[in-house]
Parts: structure tokens; C-alpha cells; sequence
């Protein structure tokens, strides 16, 4: 994708928008941005990377809770203005139903 981040619309503050999607269920989990060390550290360790605008760093999602939101597919819109982030959203399993999050877990392939 090295060549694909020269193409993505970034504002003026080196930003672009993201939408953060459960890849199992397709509910929305966050709005948030990126920039593109976000984009670069995501796409290396397969965790959602973000930009905190009012912390004013990148942001590890999960980095104080450890539910970590693991990233299954990347794209853009056809403008190339926003980006869509397929994850597995931790969080959702460990607060069910401890056997049912398991059987979850496992048909997601962890």
C-alpha cells in the first residue's frame, strides 16, 4: 500500500477520516482518524492505529482496556477520502457470555 497512501485525501492537518466496522456483524464501532504513521503502524501489526486529535498522538485502540480491535480488511471510498477498517471488536466477546464468546471467537478462526 506504500504507493496507495500518496493517493488518499488527507485534510489539511495530514488527517483522513476512518470508519471502524465489526467484520462479524457489520456494526459501526467508531469514527475516528488516521494519519499515515496510523495507517503504517496499523497495517504492520494488524491493530487499529488511530490519530488523537485532542491528545495530539497516534493512539493504539485497546492500549488501557487490552481490547485491542484486530483489523481484517483495509479500503477506501471511490474518493479516496475516507477509510474502512473490518475489525474483530474484542470487547464485544469478553462482555457476553463467557461460552458463547468462546464459540464466537472460535467460528472468527482465534
Amino acid at each position: 500500500m506504500d504507493g496507495q497512501f500518496d493517493k488518499l485525501k488527507y485534510d489539511a492537518d495530514g488527517l483522513i477520516p476512518i470508519i471502524v466496522q465489526d467484520v462479524a456483524n457489520g456494526q459501526v464501532l467508531m469514527m475516528a482518524y488516521m494519519n499515515r504513521e496510523a495507517i503504517e503502524k496499523t497495517l504492520a501489526t494488524g491493530k487499529v492505529h488511530t490519530y488523537s486529535r485532542s491528545r495530539g498522538r497516534l493512539a493504539l485502540k485497546g492500549e488501557s482496556s487490552r481490547h485491542f480491535q484486530h483489523v481484517k480488511e483495509l479500503r477506501t471510498d471511490c474518493d479516496r477520502d475516507v477509510l474502512l477498517v473490518a475489525s474483530t471488536d474484542m470487547s464485544h466477546y469478553l462482555s457476553a457470555d463467557r461460552g458463547k464468546a468462546l464459540d464466537q471467537l472460535a467460528a472468527l478462526g482465534y
